[in-house]
Formats: structure tokens, sequence, C-alpha cells
């Protein structure tokens, strides 16, 4: 065989030395121990949210999300995001990129995010208010969430993502007591503090002998010495709890909030959460004097500087401050307190019907100081009426407006005629028909064209069998039920509120071919959260409620 020339040969020298190479590369990465392979993100472990009910991603409206990654984290601003609403794509996209869309920038929630100094490998993450009943929402990490060496969080350490879970919210009826700390609501309170107040949204009684509240101070856990006792009495409960301090506290110093053995109606606790504020450098808060409320709302009576909402079973107060300030009302045994603020607004409830009824008003500095003190002309209470309520407002059908209604149910004993009834909005009122209702029944208000049948292609739903129609002959309230939202009430014969759904809040507001339903009726019903959206995202004219 002839020999191949070395000129032909010389050529093919590179090319397989080249191609040696990569053969050894390959064999060495393929050979190499797993640790020796580049670790391009810190990986999540686990990511738990309690309380939640178990089996499920249901959680209570004040959790604590608790991420557990392999590495020790540090967290930043806008390393962690909890946003309303689902899971989704869009989310997804914005979590990758760092940025919050405009329309998903709208619906980010107030959150609290903290390396736990025990776990420095988890992090707690916490709500700043608590949330809505029924409410989804979606607890999302960045780019901006790192570990000690600068690493990125993320679900696994080899396909870097960032972390993206959903959440639902429990329903009014399910969800544990909520609290809120009522007074202090500032950063800065002054040491002179003579009153730390915390509000549940429900009632609650100690369930064991023993101190109900008391306060420590959290750099050494030091209790501060004073008087804690149930407050705000509803009915045979209480709807919060006070502490009063025996002496100033310390300046430029950090306390938490305890609470002790209490529980609402059916044994269950309030959902255990961190409540803490700072005192300042200040001793006394400035005091503030009332401000002329001006024109008072619809349904209200003017009693300067004070505006006056009397309806069956309850009382409320408004009135505005030139410094932030605390309403505090007495009537009789009643004592209740408003919220720090400027605006203020107080409820005494539940009231004796047709009770001669003097009121005072005090208002108190933050610090809880005296400032004012101006007593209103006595009132009767309204009389005895029929427990009616409205139940369910369906406010945006799907197929047209038509097909609007409002539901209403008879608590009472016995049956109720709704002649002497008025259904009201802030733009119009419909008095209601001689029409009786059954104790336990529920009756559906609807315009003059209403579909008994409903639509069932567009997906408005037919009137249930044995509920009472009350067909008005115009239009609900005489231009119907506004898309944007607005409060929808009851009246009775005198013009005092029977019962109202607050659809203005922004949280309740309608949404099209869904109803808002009363969820919890031992929460109040001007509370927002005791509402919740029909939970088959639809409505149920005339049939039991459907609860998330």
């Amino acid at each position: 065989m002839k020999a191949i020339s070395p000129r032909w040969s010389a050529p093919l020298a590179p090319v397989a030395r080249l191609a040696l190479s990569f053969t050894l590369t390959a064999l060495v990465v393929a050979c190499a121990p797993e640790a020796a392979l580049p670790v391009r993100a810190s990986a999540l472990q686990s990511l738990t949210a309690a309380p939640a009910i178990e089996g499920s991603d249901t959680i209570d409206r004040q959790p604590v999300f608790s991420l557990r990654f392999d590495r020790s984290m540090q967290p930043a601003d806008d390393a962690v995001w909890l946003v309303d609403g689902p899971e989704s794509d869009s989310l997804r996209s914005d979590a990758r990129r760092g940025a919050l869309s405009t329309a998903n920038s709208a619906r980010r929630i107030a959150i609290t995010v903290e390396r736990d100094p025990e776990q420095p490998f988890t992090l707690r993450v916490r709500p700043a208010e608590p949330l809505w009943p029924g409410q989804r929402v979606t607890l999302l990490t960045t780019a901006r969430l790192v570990d000690d060496e600068g690493l990125v969080a993320s679900e696994d350490a080899i396909n870097p993502q960032p972390v993206v879970r959903g959440f639902r919210v429990c329903s009014p009826s399910d969800c544990r007591p909520t609290s809120r700390l009522s007074s202090p609501r500032v950063s800065d309170v002054p040491y002179g503090l003579k009153l730390v107040r915390m509000t549940f949204d429900r009632p609650i009684v100690p369930a064991i002998e023993g101190p109900v509240v008391w306060i420590e101070r959290t750099r050494d856990g030091e209790e501060v010495p004073g008087v804690g006792h149930l407050d705000c009495r509803d009915g045979r409960a209480w709807r919060c709890v006070r502490f009063v301090p025996d002496e100033a506290l310390e300046p430029n110093a950090e306390y938490i909030v305890r609470l002790g053995a209490l529980v609402d109606s059916d044994g269950r606790a309030p959902t255990p959460s961190t409540h803490t504020f700072r005192t300042g450098n200040r001793s006394r808060a400035e005091l503030p004097s009332f401000v002329n409320a001006g024109v008072c709302g619809e349904g209200e009576r003017s009693s300067p500087p004070l505006c006056i909402d009397v309806r069956h079973g309850s009382i409320t107060v408004s009135a505005r401050s030139d410094y932030r300030a605390i309403l505090q009302l007495r009537a009789g045994e009643w004592t209740t307190e408003s919220d720090v603020g400027t605006t203020l607004r107080a409820v005494i409830a539940p009231t004796i019907a047709s009770a001669h009824t003097p009121i005072i008003a005090t208002l108190l500095a933050e610090d809880a100081t005296v400032a004012r003190e101006t007593r209103v002309e006595p009132f009767t209470t309204p009389a005895r009426v029929a427990r009616v309520r409205i139940a369910e407002v369906y406010a945006r059908p799907r197929s047209s407006a038509a097909q609007e209604f409002v539901e209403l149910v008879n608590e009472d004993e016995s049956s109720v005629n709704l002649q002497g009834f008025t259904l009201r909005t802030s733009s119009g009122r419909s008095a209601l028909p001689d029409v009786a209702v059954p104790s336990g029944a529920r009756a559906v208000i609807v315009g003059p064209t209403f579909d008994v049948r409903g639509d069932e292609r567009a997906g408005d739903a037919p009137i249930a069998p044995g509920a009472v129609l009350v067909r008005l002959e115009r239009t609900i309230v005489q231009r119907g039920l506004a898309d944007r939202g607005g409060d929808v009430w009851i009246e009775d014969a005198t013009g005092a509120v029977v019962s109202r759904a607050p659809l203005s809040h922004p949280a309740r507001a309608p949404k099209v071919g869904v109803s808002l339903v009363r969820g919890d009726t031992r929460m109040r019903e001007d509370d927002p959260a005791s509402w919740t959206y029909d939970a088959a995202d639809s409505a149920t004219p005339g049939a039991p409620d459907r609860l998330r």
C-alpha cells in the first residue's frame, strides 16, 4: 500500500488533537462528582403558611408565610411580593423581570419580610393588615432575594425560577377571629401612653380565668405593670381588650402586646398575631379639638360637631379632629372607642329598643389624654322591628340589568310584611310593596322586567323554588344598582336603617355575574370582611348562600 504523503497528514494533526481535547473534557465532566458542579441558585426547601386548613392551600386572614431555603438569606426591599389574585403567567413574568406591571402593582399587598433570628435559612412573611375572607393571593420572590453569597433564591438550584405560589383565604364563617392593634397606631408613640387597645372582628370571651391582655418590653421580655380587661361589650361578649399602664413607658423602646386565653362563640382562639409598637421621645401627644363635620351623610342626624346614625341595634357617631385622636362614646354602661385618626367613627351596639339614650362623646389624644367632652342631646332609639336583613346583592348580571336583585332573609320568629320598608342607595329608593315573608324565608326584590327563569345561556340563575318574589313597579331604587359599587340598605317607616350591605368598599365592589353575600352574622354588618362573593362565581336568588 502506498504511504500517506506527509503534505496530507500534517493538516489532520490539529483536527485530531482538537477532537481528543473535546473527548477528554467530556469524560472529566461526566466523571466529576455532583458537588463539583457549579451551583446556580439557592434552592427553596419548603413554603408553608400558618394557620392553614390541613391538606389544602386555604389560609387564615392573618397568616405567616415561612420560606425555608438551603442557605442563609438576605431579604431586601422588593425581594418578596404578595399580590391579590391567583397565580398567572403575568405574575410569573413579572417575578422573572423583577418588576410588577402597572395592573399587578395596583394589586400588591403590604407585607413585612424578616429573617428568622433562630433559623437564618427561613424567612417569615406577614401581611401588614388582615387579608379578606375568600380572597385569592399569590406569593412571589424576585431576583433581589439572594443568599449570603449573592446567589438568587429559586424553586431549585439547577433550574433557577422565581418562587410563585397561590393561596386562598378562608371564608368568613371558617376564619378564626382576627385582632388588630387599634390604639396606638402611630410610629412615634408618646411614652406617656395611657391606653393600649386590641380590637377583634367578632365577639370574644375569656376561655379560662386569668389575664386577658398585657404588654412586655421586647428587649428583655419585662412585663409592664398595669391593668388589662375586656371592653367594647357586645351583647354577652366583648369585641376588644384594653391595657392601661400604671406609669410612663420607656422612651425609644419596642413593646409587644400579649393576649390571654380568649375564644369566640365557636370556641376558636384568635389567630396568633404579633402586635408591637415603639415609643418615641415625646412624653405627651398634641391635644386635639373637634372640627366641624360639615354636612352629615345620608340618614345621619347632625349634632355639631358630631354626626349620628341611629339604626336598629346600633348607634354610630362620626366626627373630625385637627390632630390624631380617639373618639370615646359612653351611653349608660356601654363604652366604645374609635380607631386613632383625624376622621373618627365609633359604634355602640347592640342597643335597647325604645330607650331614652343620652351619649357622652369624649375626644382623647392619641396617648388617651382627655382633650374635650361633649354631651349629645338624649334621643329615643327606634322601636323594635322584625329582624329582616340583606343576605345577597346581585348588581352586575351577565345578561342584562333587568336581572339585578336584592335578597332579604326574615330572621324573625313570625311572618313579616314588607310594606313600610324602603330599599335605598345613595342615588335612589324603592318603597317595598304589601308582601308577607314567612319566618326564615327569603324574599328576592326585583324590577318589573326580571325573568324568574334566569338566562341559562348568559349564566344568570333562575329564582329558587319557594322564594318570595317582590316585584317592584319600577327599576330597583329607580336607576338600578350601581355597577361601580355603592352601599345598599333597608330603612323602616321612621327612616332608621335596618340592614346595610357595604358595596362601596373597593374590596367588595360588584363583579360581573357574581353576587355578594353575607358570610358571618357574628361580625358587624358594616364590616366589609363579613361579606364575600358567591363561592361558585355566580348567584343564588332565593336559595341558601354559597360561601367560599
